[in-house]
């Protein structure tokens, strides 16, 4: 039996205009941050690679603990840390004993993503450790996924691809580093480890990631024409031109609004893809490609009536606005993330 939603109760004082400005003083955090926040503590557990989060069926997924990650890098960047440390250690391990391969596939590749945004959150010498311990076994789990994509010869993976492209995007930033730490490192009289050659695949996947992902915007087009949730996206991979994200916002994103806010039903119902559930996901990404691409009144909406969706039925697994309901399970630790990352999205520009 699914757990019944978490609502907020009718003698709690919260709204809206009390959550949307997370205060920067974080010893007297709101009460709907502190309550994501003891989500996500909740379902902390230990496993043969260190710590980790858990999702509500006890599994260590890359997708859970890249986003409690990215939330947790606000608050304890060391415990975000550790929670990619652990996913690191158990996704390379399952790459080299080819075990439960298709979990690695099957979640979204935020995790470079996650390494180089928490990594910026710790200490030099706490991020160099870091990154003698996981860069390597990290490009081999990302080089997996690539080549996953590319041999699926499937142009419907949009989401996962726009995903992978900025993950393969991150990686390039730690690649230059760490290549600039080893030219440094080789003026001392260091053994060079072979940066740069990582950084022409990286380059390479680029290019071919680039094009996956033009191929199917320039096929659903075609196909369908009209854009998806999955088209969504690619504003967060950041591919389009500004021309092409500037219909597709208009036409799509300002005109029919798809947001989560339940006090306006009838705008609701004319969402992307009426009848479809409310994904926090999507709405996440969303926001950030709405800042990159410059629309950060437009973000500021998504992200107001994602919070008012997040505050009505507390951090469950879907959403409908069609009948006013959440379910799956309630709460969530990944939504509890979401839901912290999208108060931390505020101001022009900032991931």
């Amino acid at each position: 039996m699914r757990p019944a939603p978490d609502k907020t109760r009718a003698g709690d004082t919260i709204t809206l205009a009390m959550i949307i400005e997370l205060p920067r003083a974080r010893s007297h955090p709101p009460l709907f941050y502190q309550r994501a926040l003891a989500v996500i503590k909740t379902h902390n557990t230990s496993g043969p690679h260190g710590m980790y989060t858990r999702t509500p069926d006890g599994h260590q997924t890359q997708q859970n603990a890249c986003l409690a990650a990215l939330a947790l890098r606000h608050v304890d960047a060391v415990r975000a840390k550790n929670e990619l440390v652990s996913l690191v250690r158990k996704e390379h391990e399952a790459l080299r004993t080819n075990a439960q391969a298709h979990e690695t596939f099957a979640d979204l590749p935020f995790l470079p993503t996650a390494v180089w945004r928490v990594k910026a959150h710790l200490t030099t010498v706490q991020a160099n450790a870091f990154m003698r311990e996981v860069f390597k076994p990290l490009v081999a789990v990302h080089q997996a996924c690539v080549a996953h994509l590319s041999a699926s010869n499937n142009l419907t993976r949009v989401r996962y691809a726009s995903v992978l492209y900025q993950a393969n995007t991150d990686l390039l930033h730690l690649a230059y580093e760490q290549d600039a730490a080893e030219q440094n490192a080789h003026t001392q009289g260091h053994n060079p480890q072979g940066h740069a050659a990582i950084i022409t695949r990286l380059q390479a996947w680029q290019t071919l990631l680039h094009a996956y992902l033009m191929d199917a915007w320039e096929q659903s087009g075609k196909r369908q024409g009209t854009r998806t949730p999955e088209q969504t996206a690619t504003l967060y991979a950041g591919v389009l031109t500004q021309t092409q994200a500037e219909n597709f916002v208009h036409q799509y994103v300002l005109q029919s609004r798809r947001v989560a806010n339940l006090a306006a039903q009838s705008v609701s119902a004319t969402r992307i893809m009426p009848g479809m559930q409310v994904s926090m996901m999507d709405n996440w990404l969303l926001t950030q490609g709405l800042k990159r691409y410059g629309y950060h009144h437009a973000a500021t909406l998504v992200r107001n009536d994602s919070l008012y969706l997040l505050l009505r039925h507390g951090f469950a697994e879907h959403y409908d606005v069609t009948n006013d309901s959440a379910y799956g399970h309630n709460p969530h630790p990944q939504t509890a993330a979401i839901a912290l990352e999208l108060l931390e999205l505020s101001g022009p520009g900032r991931f």
